[in-house]
């Protein structure tokens, strides 16, 4: 892979594999440091639990040489506490949120990438689960 439409086609292709229900297993193939894998996956399989329909939609991806930015907004019922981040502490509230996250990663020829940077717009989901 080589192009930026290639690495963005990487992406969609990753997106996908996160809305499956074994997403560990079909995103393995696509993270290069076997570490970064399972620091994503100790993190990513508690917060699974607490929004189990968790859906991540692409919104918008840039491409520039090794670099991509990617917006998804993603959509989920919290349905268990999850105690990690602005959520630490929030018993589970039943109610569907909408937010959106932003990721920077660095692409690399063989179809894999290593996250850089990753934001979630923390205060508009603690907002949709913690309003009365």
């Amino acid at each position: 892979m080589s192009t930026t439409e290639d690495f963005k086609e990487m992406n969609r292709v990753f997106v996908d594999a996160l809305n499956r229900p074994d997403w560990a297993q079909a995103i393995k193939p696509l993270v290069s440091n076997p570490e970064e894998y399972e620091e994503f996956v100790a993190f990513h399989k508690p917060f699974r639990q607490a929004f189990p329909d968790y859906h991540s939609e692409i919104q918008e991806m840039i491409a520039e040489g090794d670099r991509l930015v990617v917006w998804v907004k993603v959509d989920a019922t919290h349905q268990a506490e999850f105690n990690d981040g602005g959520l630490k502490g929030i018993p589970a509230t039943g109610k569907h949120a909408s937010w959106d996250e932003i990721s920077i990663y660095r692409t690399h020829e063989d179809g894999t990438f290593d996250v850089i940077f990753f934001l979630v717009d923390e205060a508009d989901r603690l907002r949709q689960l913690t309003a009365k």
